[in-house]
Protein backbone atom coordinates (compact mmCIF):
# COMPACT_ATOMS: atom_id res chain seq x y z
CA UNK A 1 0.00 0.00 0.00
CA UNK A 2 1.31 3.69 -0.78
CA UNK A 3 0.06 6.87 -0.10
CA UNK A 4 0.37 10.45 -1.62
CA UNK A 5 -0.23 13.85 0.51
CA UNK A 6 -0.74 15.49 -3.05
CA UNK A 7 -1.58 15.30 -6.70
CA UNK A 8 1.95 15.49 -8.18
CA UNK A 9 3.18 12.68 -5.56
CA UNK A 10 0.16 10.75 -6.54
CA UNK A 11 0.57 10.97 -10.18
CA UNK A 12 3.75 9.59 -9.64
CA UNK A 13 2.94 7.03 -7.35
CA UNK A 14 0.29 6.10 -9.84
CA UNK A 15 2.30 5.50 -12.68
CA UNK A 16 4.81 3.91 -10.46
CA UNK A 17 2.91 1.17 -8.63
CA UNK A 18 -0.34 1.04 -11.25
CA UNK A 19 -2.17 0.15 -8.10
CA UNK A 20 -5.78 -1.75 -8.13
CA UNK A 21 -7.82 0.64 -6.56
CA UNK A 22 -7.11 3.90 -5.40
CA UNK A 23 -8.41 6.12 -2.34
CA UNK A 24 -8.77 9.70 -3.79
CA UNK A 25 -9.30 12.81 -1.54
CA UNK A 26 -10.64 15.75 -3.38
CA UNK A 27 -9.25 18.43 -1.34
CA UNK A 28 -5.42 18.20 -1.98
CA UNK A 29 -2.87 21.08 -1.34
CA UNK A 30 -2.07 21.56 -4.61
CA UNK A 31 -5.34 20.96 -6.36
CA UNK A 32 -8.49 19.49 -6.25
CA UNK A 33 -8.28 15.39 -7.00
CA UNK A 34 -10.90 15.57 -9.54
CA UNK A 35 -7.69 16.33 -11.75
CA UNK A 36 -6.25 12.91 -11.05
CA UNK A 37 -9.64 11.13 -12.22
CA UNK A 38 -8.47 10.35 -16.04
CA UNK A 39 -5.50 9.50 -15.02
CA UNK A 40 -6.81 7.21 -12.57
CA UNK A 41 -9.21 5.76 -15.28
CA UNK A 42 -6.02 5.12 -17.92
CA UNK A 43 -4.11 2.96 -15.22
CA UNK A 44 -6.01 1.42 -12.05
CA UNK A 45 -9.22 -0.59 -12.27
CA UNK A 46 -10.91 0.92 -9.46
CA UNK A 47 -11.18 4.11 -7.13
CA UNK A 48 -13.10 5.33 -4.62
CA UNK A 49 -13.94 9.22 -3.77
CA UNK A 50 -13.19 10.16 0.07
CA UNK A 51 -14.44 13.90 0.54
CA UNK A 52 -16.45 16.36 2.81
CA UNK A 53 -17.84 17.68 -0.02
CA UNK A 54 -21.39 15.63 -0.17
CA UNK A 55 -22.15 17.62 -2.99
CA UNK A 56 -19.50 16.24 -5.34
CA UNK A 57 -21.01 12.60 -4.48
CA UNK A 58 -22.97 12.45 -7.93
CA UNK A 59 -19.91 14.02 -10.21
CA UNK A 60 -17.78 11.58 -9.06
CA UNK A 61 -19.91 8.84 -9.37
CA UNK A 62 -20.98 10.12 -12.95
CA UNK A 63 -16.93 9.91 -14.02
CA UNK A 64 -16.66 6.45 -12.91
CA UNK A 65 -15.77 6.12 -8.46
CA UNK A 66 -16.77 3.11 -7.50
CA UNK A 67 -18.16 4.47 -4.24
CA UNK A 68 -18.27 7.97 -2.42
CA UNK A 69 -17.27 8.26 1.06
CA UNK A 70 -18.30 11.27 2.89
CA UNK A 71 -15.75 12.45 5.53
CA UNK A 72 -15.58 12.26 8.55
CA UNK A 73 -15.38 7.98 8.12
CA UNK A 74 -14.16 5.27 9.97
CA UNK A 75 -12.01 3.05 8.86
CA UNK A 76 -14.10 0.08 8.76
CA UNK A 77 -16.33 2.33 5.95
CA UNK A 78 -13.19 2.52 4.16
CA UNK A 79 -12.05 -1.14 4.33
CA UNK A 80 -16.14 -2.38 3.96
CA UNK A 81 -16.14 -0.59 0.34
CA UNK A 82 -12.31 -1.54 -0.69
CA UNK A 83 -13.82 -5.43 -0.19
CA UNK A 84 -17.18 -4.73 -2.09
CA UNK A 85 -14.99 -3.37 -5.25
CA UNK A 86 -13.10 -6.08 -4.70
CA UNK A 87 -16.42 -8.44 -4.67
CA UNK A 88 -18.92 -6.88 -6.78
CA UNK A 89 -21.56 -9.95 -6.55
CA UNK A 90 -21.08 -10.57 -2.72
CA UNK A 91 -23.14 -7.24 -1.53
Amino acid sequence: MQYALTLEDGNRKIHQFKPSIVVLDLNLPDGSGLEMIPVIKNISSAFLVISAYDNKRELVLERGAADFVKKPFDMNTITQSILDINNPGMV
